[in-house]
């Protein structure tokens, strides 16, 4: 009965921790996803980047510092981790999807940052 028992608890414990896993186991996007305000939907509809606009914004000498994640473009120029429009080797006025995808932090962050436009 005991052993019986123990068979049982293990069992247990190894499909709560694979549940967890698998619910834990969002797709790259959805990692990046996030819900806008109205006034950040507003703004994205008035203001599209495509990638020869979105260049500009490289935070070099003086210019803004924007990159763009998942077709979403953000304003970094006052993050301090951003400086001179590089972190971590990733640079602004750039599509940064894929290298956001794959840092450590993904995209919490994300929610923080100002929504200047829309990127496609």
């Amino acid at each position: 009965m005991k052993k019986l028992m123990l068979i049982t608890g293990v069992i247990l414990v190894a499909a709560f921790i694979g549940m967890a896993f698998y619910m834990n186991q969002g797709g790259e996007e959805d990692k990046l996803a996030r819900d806008f305000t109205p006034a950040e939907e507003k703004i994205m509809k008035a203001n599209v980047y495509d990638a020869e606009k979105l260049k500009a914004f490289d935070g070099k000498d003086g210019h803004k510092a924007y990159v763009a994640v998942n077709g979403t473009v953000y304003d970094v120029s006052d993050v301090e981790m951003w400086k001179e429009g590089k972190h971590n080797g990733l640079e602004a006025g750039k599509d940064l999807t894929d290298g956001f995808k794959s840092s450590p932090h993904g995209g919490g962050f994300l929610k923080d940052l100002k929504v200047v436009g829309f990127y496609k």
